[in-house]
């Protein structure tokens, strides 16, 4: 499937697990590259548990939830984790606690 084209990182297509996919997201443009380090952080944490495994990682830049919209991957990622759901039952969708939402003028 396309995820309307936006950059995926697909990973251990054939390993067995719960699939899960992950996102990071800065409502601002990412200058500290903290977005890579909240994917590492997340995928560090499913690839821990040898029940899980991932599938696809998800990011958005400069796009703010205080304007409710925090971006075209996460509603990709959340697409995605459902689709996986309806294929095999269960799916979990992974975003580091800063992705969602962070006190005005720390993100």
């Amino acid at each position: 499937m396309d995820y309307h084209g936006r950059k995926m990182q697909a990973r251990d297509a054939g390993k067995q697990g719960i699939p899960c996919v992950i996102y990071a997201a800065k409502s601002t443009e990412d200058r500290r590259g903290l977005i890579p380090e909240q994917l590492r952080e997340c995928r560090e944490q499913v690839e821990r548990d040898p029940r899980r495994r991932l599938v696809a990682e998800y990011s958005d830049e400069a796009f703010s939830a205080y304007r409710r919209d925090r971006g075209p991957g996460l509603r990709d990622a959340t697409q995605h984790a459902e689709d996986l759901a309806e294929e095999y039952g269960i799916a979990e969708l992974w975003a580091h606690s800063t992705a969602i939402a962070s006190p005005a003028g720390t993100a």
